[in-house]
This record gives structure tokens, sequence and C-alpha cells, in this order.
């Protein structure tokens, strides 16, 4: 479908059809990730994602190609969080996924699912911008520079950002 970028936000732009259900198909769902990791069930996954899809949307009237479309949503799809954190005041989940192990060894099991309970009380305890951050970083594999364009920070900021949130997070975890 995209043959170039300008040319597909371009139609976006106009609300062409296609190109609006490739964004919601298939552009996103970098973001489905990042929404899934940020919400308690899958209705909630499904209402935010819709809710940023029109937001999206909405800007993408604004764009004027400064940066990469994909920058461009991302740095909408961070804030948007970031807000709706702040303003539900509700723990953002850690869903991450253990392989339980085919083996019949149940102590590990245990261990594993102990191990996957205090990391997401560690991580409930970061603030929205730390658990945002680290989940692009670390779990999406941003790169710093994209991190820098989407958080229009220096990035020698985003990577003291970033350490400081790993320190805390393994502080907190160690800790419980």
């Amino acid at each position: 479908m995209i043959q170039n970028e300008r040319t597909f936000v371009e139609l976006i732009q106009i609300r062409n059809n296609e190109a609006l259900d490739y964004l919601y198909t298939d552009f996103m769902k970098s973001l489905a990730y990042l929404v899934n990791k940020f919400t308690r069930s899958q209705d909630e996954a499904k209402d935010v994602y819709h809710d940023l899809y029109f937001k999206i949307c909405e800007a993408t009237e604004k764009f004027r190609f400064e940066c990469s479309y994909k920058t461009f949503i991302s740095r909408i799809a961070y804030y948007y969080l970031i807000n709706r954190a702040k303003k539900n005041k509700k723990e953002m989940p850690l869903n991450l996924s253990i392989a339980e192990s085919s083996a019949v060894n149940v102590e590990n099991i245990i261990i594993k699912k102990e191990a996957r309970k205090n990391l997401e009380i560690a991580f409930d305890k970061l603030t929205p911008d730390e658990k945002i951050l680290l989940i692009m970083k670390i779990n999406l594999g941003f790169k710093y520079r994209e991190l820098e364009d989407i958080l229009e920070l220096p990035m020698n900021n985003i990577k003291v950002k970033v350490y400081r949130a790993r320190c805390k997070l393994n502080k907190l975890y160690t800790k419980d």
C-alpha cells in the first residue's frame, strides 16, 4: 500500500479509506503492543487503541513532515498514554509473558510466577513516564535517536532517564 510516506500521509489527510484502513490494520501494529502493556484487559486495550487511532487521524491533518510519520504517531501515543495514566491515576500494568516450562518442574514454575509478580509490583511503583520509557526502549526496541525525536529531548537526557528508570526498577525489584 505505502509507496512513500508522504503520499501515504497525504492520503490519510484527505481521508482516503484505503489509507485509513492500512493505518489501522498495519501501520499501528507497533502501537498495539504498547497499548496492551498499559491496559489490564482486552476490552480496555481495544478502547484505548480505537481512541488513539482517532487521535492520530485528527492530528495527521496537522502533520508537516518535519519528522518521520512513525515518530509522529509514537509521540502522540506516548503523550496520550502518559496523560491517560495521570488522569485515571491507575496503575499501569506490566504485561510480561513468562514462558511456562514444558517440564513438570513445579518448583521452577512457582519461582517464575513469583518473580513475575515481584517484577509487576516493582514496575507499578515507577512513574508513568518511567514505565512508558522502559517499555518503548526495552520491549519495543526504540533507538535512542527515535526516542529523542518522540520526546523532543536531548539524547543524553533520554539515556539518563532510561538508566535511572532501570536502576529504580532494579532497586524496587530486589527490595521486594
